[in-house]
């Protein structure tokens, strides 16, 4: 399946209300809820030669908190990992967020 960038994966506001509702009343209370990713670490990705869009992959640290990990994504669909790519992960409890090479 081939990417242009262009794709539309929007939702309606209330039909993410309802998603997300769901999710935080399916968890306990100390559970992550959401995760945050500055505009400069995000644009770190897109930046990224060939880069048409975002992967977002479900992680769980060693303390068995889940977590995303996010790639970019090139035209063809492949993941962009490796050497000299970058992927954005949760660094802190203190929601600081950071482009770091991690593959």
């Amino acid at each position: 399946m081939a990417f242009t960038g262009h794709e539309d994966n929007s939702i309606e506001f209330e039909d993410g209300a309802i998603l997300t509702k769901e999710y935080r009343t399916s968890v306990d209370k100390e559970d992550v809820k959401a995760n945050y990713y500055s505009k400069d670490s995000i644009q770190a990705l897109l930046n990224q030669d060939g880069s048409v869009g975002i992967r977002a992959y479900f992680g769980k640290k060693t303390n068995g908190q889940l977590c995303l990990v996010i790639v970019g994504v090139d035209e063809t669909g492949n993941d962009q990992i490796g050497a000299g790519f970058y992927a954005l992960i949760v660094v802190t409890n203190a929601h600081l967020f950071v482009a770091h090479p991690i593959f």
